[in-house]
């Protein structure tokens, strides 16, 4: 009785790590189902756009990418200026609640007038940026090419940002989270 105890034991055993083998072989040749995430930055474009109802001109492909993609139709800034923007879009959170209502002053301080001191906007402790939170669920995140947040962006924000950041740079199957600022608009 104890030989053959012993034996189920052994094929027990056995057949747990041949299911093991299949589970791992599995996981490893299966491809990532997340969606890859593609976000195009145009800012000061208004909503003069086919997709946002106007007629007055013809954009084929950003028509079909908001046809295919979604576009946010319902929203609100209570700071509609570039940087404070860029600063809740990449937080989740309100402008003025980080400290990034107001434009910030780092830079040539030759310009700023007597008794202003450069500074840039510190948000709170704990405050993640939305590729930080991408980047630990194993995407891969570049952005091509702008960081004006207000803020100075963290270590941890990108796995590349820069003017050739792209992801085709990701491992194979990776899931994605990039970035394009278009700038031909900016303040025009």
């Amino acid at each position: 009785m104890r030989k053959i105890g012993i034996l189920i034991f052994c094929l027990l055993c056995l057949f747990g790590c041949i299911n093991q083998k299949k589970e791992s072989n599995l996981t490893k040749n299966a491809v990532d189902q997340r969606p890859n995430i593609l976000w195009i930055v145009v800012e000061d474009l208004s909503p003069v756009l086919p997709s946002f109802g106007d007629s007055t001109i013809v954009t084929p492909n950003i028509s079909r990418l908001a046809a295919e993609g979604v576009r946010y139709t319902n929203v609100y800034s209570p700071s509609g200026v570039c940087a404070p923007s860029r600063a809740s879009i990449a937080t989740g959170m309100y402008q003025n609640h980080i400290g990034a209502q107001h434009m910030r002053t780092r830079g040539n301080s030759k310009f700023l007038p007597e008794g202003i001191q450069a500074y840039g906007a510190m948000p709170i402790s704990g405050i993640k940026m939305h590729s930080e939170h991408l980047r630990l669920e194993g995407y891969y995140c570049s952005n091509n090419s702008k960081e004006d947040y207000q803020f100075k962006a963290p270590v941890t924000a990108w796995d590349e940002s820069s003017k050739d950041a792209h992801w085709r740079n990701r491992r194979p199957n990776q899931p994605f989270f990039a970035i394009f600022n278009l700038m031909v608009t900016h303040e025009s």
